[in-house]
């Protein structure tokens, strides 16, 4: 599966408002459903599921990224990211303690995770590379976050 084509331009958000964790992820969230992608059942389904998967331990993985993920059993069809970028950060309690700027929201169809497992392997390798972390970190617009996957070929 290519991440570039679960990345669509309207799940993409410059101008995330939230500073903590739960209302980050239901901004996203809501955002998403408002855009169409999410029926009000399976938004309040994911975002049940995304707060009991941030019980388990923080999605944020340090240097300025999160990426909160799970499958849902009645979910989308195929996989959905969001990503929302946030210029004053979000308290997510990453690993490294920092305030996260980019989250990667990523949700899967229980039944395909191994399209679920590309999408994190191909979102962990673009904020390990060096050069493509600090791209993705000054991204500013929609195009910005979706060339870099598309650069990458993921």
């Amino acid at each position: 599966m290519k991440i570039a084509r679960a990345i669509h331009k309207k799940n993409v958000f410059i101008d995330l408002q939230a500073t903590d964790k739960e209302s980050a992820l239901r901004e996203i969230i809501s955002r998403v459903q408002e855009g169409g992608d999410l029926s009000a059942r399976v938004a309040r389904q994911a975002f049940e599921a995304i707060l009991a998967r941030e019980k388990m331990g923080s999605t944020g993985i340090g240097n300025g990224i999160a990426i909160p993920h799970v499958k849902l059993k009645d979910g989308p069809e195929g996989s959905l990211i969001a990503i929302a970028r946030s210029e004053s950060g979000v308290d997510f309690a990453a690993i490294d303690g920092e305030k996260v700027h980019v989250l990667f929201l990523v949700l899967s169809a229980e039944d395909k995770p191994e399209d679920h497992l590309t999408i994190l392997k191909g979102i962990s390798a673009l904020v390990r590379d060096g050069y493509r972390h600090r791209l993705l970190l000054g991204s500013r617009t929609p195009e910005d976050f979706i060339d870099l996957f598309k650069e990458t070929g993921a």
